[in-house]
């Protein structure tokens, strides 16, 4: 069941016509003692903005006060009158917006001034607000047309992002992307660093939206970075929300739970009700996920309280949908219908596409379960046919598998095995990419988090370390001092012979002290070199259950995607007689048998993780001519490098990539040394791999044509290599084939 998650979009305000970042109460000061000019019109335009928010009377009362005194001086008409339309937009009146921001276009007599170029802006702006998108995208043109001209930047990034949101609106997200990164390069050259973490949450949010979950989530953490460079709390907020978002999106409930938790924490902090509404919701659906539907519906009925107190329809809406996904699960179909279709009109009146071709899949769901399968067509093909007008996969993958359902209902088997088939690909395509991304992502997170709690721990222990130092020193000290002052008493109370006997004894004391020293000295050592073999055997074992994981989790999923083939394909053999059927099953079979025999080999690689040894790199490589007696060996030169077992795997997987995808029957290993560095060449005489692959082929995930398979291979190779302090690249054969060259450290025997 398709859960519509509720994301904060950071959409910029539209920046102020004639506004300075100033508190009310200064701008008042600088009022009371300014005679009647153009700077008193701009500081009661100024006051006027600011009070949008505090006081509607006020900010009319200022706005109506700089066009009388503008109308009085006979000047800065234009700039008064646009004010107040600009007003009136901000308070969602746009009809009386519109007609005063045209009258002020008609007192502007240059056709390229500035002042003309920000009114056309928020003429922009409020057919934007009004739906008349066309309209919109008129009146943005003209007024970039301007800014361009008159070379100023901050207004031009303004409308390329103004123009993004129109084309949001219309669901063109490829032209909406477009705008929004023109906008983040000129935020960056101005290096303004508000703006960009804005842009940067808009971009997100879209890559989201278009289910490139793995781009949304490097984004978000980017934007992120940007909040907290600026302590801005709220955006720090929105950007933990929009993390957990993604992590919902690819399964991953208790990092998103996680993320909620924070965003929640700092809402509650700034007491931001419509962000409270939002955490309430994300968290909502986690324990919908966990099958808490009490817990679930618990929060959604706080979320909706505080929506409907704010009349946030597309929140109404959003938890209108949610509810229905919870009564579904718990099979009150009739309350389930009811939240459905009041989250459907809403939704239509605010002309949210997506939210409904998500809602129409849910209800396709519904009416599938009530055996109205006429019903549940008709909503699953609005659906459907909305994503694939705006390529939004999420949608279009939820589609696919109702129609599978739909299709075995009504005995259309073929079509219920091609819908399904679709799903897996579709399914395939969009998480194990993703999810491979992400988990690079956090990994980097992880080492990031690692390496500063290692700086803070070496800054600790060398503050210890002085204080140590000190307090030896003062030990000594008092030690010495205790001596002297013995010895003197003794001077005065003993004869010479018996000062004589005491410095003698004196002597071995010191010595014993010495000698205790040099032991305590030698037991810390030893207990140091302990500790840090026993760190670095924790650190061990937790890098080898990350790549145990992360093995496991893609062995599941090609798996679970082959076998959920194999039992379609059964069942339609078993209705059909369809002999192809048996092919198909045979390929999935095939392909399962050698997903469990590729990661077999690679099980060196999880414990690739101890102290390295010597290893002789012609032994390792003399064994692979009888694994492989249909293929021409050569193997010249000798060279010992630092490597431990996993080096056999290497070398296996690479000689295996040239048979089974290069096609080889010949494959030379040269092996030579120059100074500290010993060269492993792997030539073949295969196929070649394709300059456009080239740079990919080492990526986790990636595999190409009819022989690829998880992709997984090579990158393994790579990790395994660097692991080694060593490096991995490819080079073309001539005239044909592929040479990998890997570069290892070199034992050198002193």
């Amino acid at each position: 069941m398709n859960k519509k998650k509720k994301i904060l979009f950071v959409l910029l305000l539209p920046i102020l016509l004639f506004s300075i970042d100033t508190k009310i109460d200064s701008l008042q000061q600088k009022m009371e003692h300014t005679e009647e000019s153009v700077q008193k019109i701009e500081l009661l335009i100024e006051l006027s903005i600011e009070f949008t928010d505090v006081d509607t009377s006020k900010s009319f009362e200022f706005g109506n006060q700089a066009i009388e005194l503008s109308n009085k001086l006979g000047t800065f008409k234009a700039e008064a009158y646009g004010n107040l339309g600009y007003i009136n937009y901000l308070m969602g009146n746009d009809e009386i917006s519109l007609k005063q921001l045209l009258n002020a276009l008609t007192m502007i007599e240059s056709e390229n001034s500035k002042v003309r170029a920000r009114l056309l802006k928020i003429i922009g702006f409020v057919y934007i607000h009004s739906h008349e998108y066309d309209r919109s995208l008129e009146y943005l043109d003209k007024s970039l047309n301007i800014f361009l001209e008159l070379g100023l930047k901050p207004d031009i990034s303004k409308v390329y992002y103004a123009i993004g949101n129109t084309y949001r609106h219309k669901e063109m997200f490829n032209e909406s992307l477009e705008y929004y990164n023109k906008s983040l390069q000129i935020d960056k050259a101005l290096n303004d660093t508000l703006e960009i973490a804005g842009t940067l949450y808009t971009i997100g949010s879209h890559y989201h939206v278009l289910a490139e979950y793995g781009k949304a989530l490097e984004t978000y953490f980017y934007c992120l970075k940007m909040y907290e460079k600026l302590d801005n709390r709220i955006g720090i907020a929105d950007s933990y929300n929009a993390i957990g978002t993604v992590f919902q999106s690819i399964e991953d409930n208790d990092i998103a739970l996680e993320y909620y938790n924070k965003h929640l924490e700092i809402q509650k902090e700034t007491n931001n009700k419509l962000g409270i509404s939002i955490a309430y919701n994300n968290i909502a659906i986690i324990y919908n996920d966990y099958k808490d539907y009490d817990k679930a519906l618990e929060y959604y009925f706080i979320a909706l309280k505080n929506d409907k107190e704010l009349n946030n329809q597309e929140g109404i809406a959003t938890i209108y949908n949610n509810l229905g996904i919870v009564y579904f699960k718990l099979k009150d179909y009739d309350k389930s219908l009811k939240y459905y279709q009041q989250s459907l009109s809403i939704s239509k009146e605010l002309h949210d596409g997506w939210a409904i071709a998500n809602t129409s899949n849910n209800l396709a769901d519904l009416y599938f379960d009530l055996n109205q399968y006429k019903k549940s067509f008709l909503y699953v093909d609005k659906a459907f046919e909305y994503a694939q007008n705006v390529d939004l996969k999420e949608i279009e993958l939820e589609s696919f598998l109702i129609y599978s359902k739909l299709y075995t209902k009504t005995n259309r088997y073929k079509k219920a095995f091609e819908n399904y088939k679709h799903y897996t690909e579709l399914k395939d395509t969009l998480f194990t990419t993703s999810i491979k991304k992400v988990a690079k992502i956090q990994r980097d997170l992880v080492e990031e988090k690692k390496e500063k709690e290692n700086k803070l721990l070496r800054k600790d222990n060398r503050i210890k370390s002085l204080q140590l130092e000190k307090q030896k020193n003062l030990r000594y000290s008092l030690l010495i001092i205790i001596i002297l002052v013995f010895f003197f008493l003794f001077v005065i109370f003993k004869r010479y012979h018996d000062n004589k006997k005491e410095n003698i004894l004196t002597i071995k004391k010191n010595k014993l002290i010495t000698l205790q020293k040099e032991q305590l000295d030698n037991a810390m050592k030893d207990l140091e070199k302990l500790n840090i073999n026993l760190e670095k055997k924790v650190d061990e074992i937790k890098i080898g259950r990350k790549r145990l994981k992360m093995l496991n989790k893609i062995i599941r999923h090609d798996l679970s995607n082959d076998f959920a083939v194999i039992k379609s394909a059964v069942n339609i053999f078993k209705d059909n007689s369809d002999k192809t059927m048996l092919n198909e099953i045979q390929k999935r079979v095939d392909r399962s048998i050698k997903t469990i025999v590729d990661y077999r080999n690679y099980e060196s690689f999880i414990d690739s993780n101890a102290d390295l040894d010597e290893i002789e790199v012609f032994e390792v490589a003399s064994n692979f001519p009888i694994h492989f007696p249909m293929i021409k060996f050569s193997i010249e030169g000798k060279c010992k490098v630092f490597a431990d077992d996993a080096l056999g795997s290497v070398f296996s997987n690479l000689i295996s990539n040239s048979i089974k995808h290069g096609k080889a029957s010949q494959i030379d290993i040269d092996i030579s040394s120059e100074r500290n560095i010993c060269t492993i060449k792997f030539i073949d005489n295969g196929s070649g791999i394709s300059d456009e692959v080239k740079d990919k082929i080492f990526d986790e995930g990636f595999f190409y044509g009819k022989t690829g398979h998880t992709g997984i291979g090579l990158h393994i190779v790579k990790e395994t290599i660097e692991h080694y302090g060593g490096s991995i690249f490819v080079l073309d054969n001539e005239p044909k084939g592929v040479i990998f060259v890997i570069s290892l450290r070199k034992v050198i025997k002193k």
